[in-house]
């Protein structure tokens, strides 16, 4: 089953180990807003496009502070129950 998480901000894209750490700010049952820091390993043939979708980027061409939406899969649902990582599929660069 695939995910997608809307308007995070990389804090970290380390392309030489193909992962990626994100900020993501939502919000809890009581109305606060809590940030969360996300780690993801980056598949080697993730799509990568900027806002309209027009070019296909690289990991390198990633920087902290850039807007992205993110689609994913969690491993335990493709490997089983024991592998918690997190594995993108799609970043899309909205700034």
């Amino acid at each position: 089953m695939a995910h997608r998480i809307f308007d995070a901000k990389i804090i970290k894209a380390d392309s030489d180990n193909n992962r990626l750490v994100v900020q993501r700010r939502r919000m809890d049952t009581a109305g606060t807003a809590k940030n969360s820091r996300i780690v993801f390993n980056v598949d080697s043939y993730a799509i990568i496009t900027n806002k309209d979708n027009s070019f296909l980027m690289k990991m390198c061409d990633l920087r902290p502070g850039d807007r992205v939406n993110i689609d994913f899969v969690k491993m335990k649902d493709i490997v089983g129950a024991e592998d918690k990582s997190l594995l993108v599929k799609g970043i899309n660069v909205m700034e």
